[in-house]
């Protein structure tokens, strides 16, 4: 028996376990791994919306939610110029699950995007991880919230949040000087800008100078 035949034959065992009980949620996720293992990928994202129109379950979303996780990384592995592609799919995964981290993580280490990502597209994830730093002042929310406010293009505001508390959470200090190189080379991007074409040397930012001393004193 080939790994194809094996696959359809448990595809098929699935699909009628769901045409018996359309609400086995079990069978639906395992069909739509089925598809998603034979780069069936439409017909795995159809699979896991159906059954999320019909019911919203965890574990429908959080099915879904890796699906384009797992489609993202399929696509940056055939090509780095699939990146905006990749970007789009994990932002999709977030809308479903805000709760990964590993996803907010991921997405934040993509090459930087030409424009920043609008923050609209991003407001459930930011929505929850702001009530959960709320809630409470844990590392991964402050981390969280971070990361996503530097992807919409917020840095400064993602700075000051790191800042606030350092003392309290000194392993924000890793991401901090990331975040200071990137606020510094972005004021430094603007300098050139208004110099409209004339020779221009940039001075260090006060930003720059943080981040160089930041990487020192670690």
């Amino acid at each position: 028996e080939t790994v194809n035949q094996a696959l359809e034959a448990a595809s098929t065992a699935f699909q009628q376990r769901l045409a018996a009980d359309a609400s086995d949620v079990t069978a639906r996720c395992h069909w739509a791994e089925c598809h998603a293992f034979a780069q069936q990928y439409k017909e795995a994202e159809s699979i896991l919306r159906e059954g999320l129109s019909l019911e919203d379950r965890p574990n429908l979303r959080n099915a879904l939610s890796q699906l384009y996780v797992e489609i993202a990384n399929v696509r940056l592995r055939d090509s780095a110029l699939n990146v905006d592609l990749a970007r789009r799919l994990l932002v999709q995964s977030l809308a479903i699950s805000p709760a990964n981290l590993e996803v907010i993580t991921q997405l934040s280490k993509l090459p930087a995007a030409r424009l920043s990502i609008p923050q609209q597209d991003l407001e459930i994830p930011l929505t929850y991880w702001l009530e959960q730093l709320q809630e409470d002042n844990q590392s991964s929310a402050r981390i969280a919230v971070a990361h996503l406010l530097k992807i919409c293009g917020r840095t400064g505001e993602a700075i000051q949040r790191l800042e606030h508390g350092l003392d309290e959470h000194p392993e924000s200090r890793a991401l901090l000087a990331p975040l200071y190189a990137d606020a510094s080379d972005t004021a430094a991007r603007r300098e050139a800008h208004a110099a409209d074409g004339c020779t221009f040397a940039p001075k260090i930012t006060t930003q720059g100078r943080r981040a160089k001393a930041l990487v020192a004193s670690g």
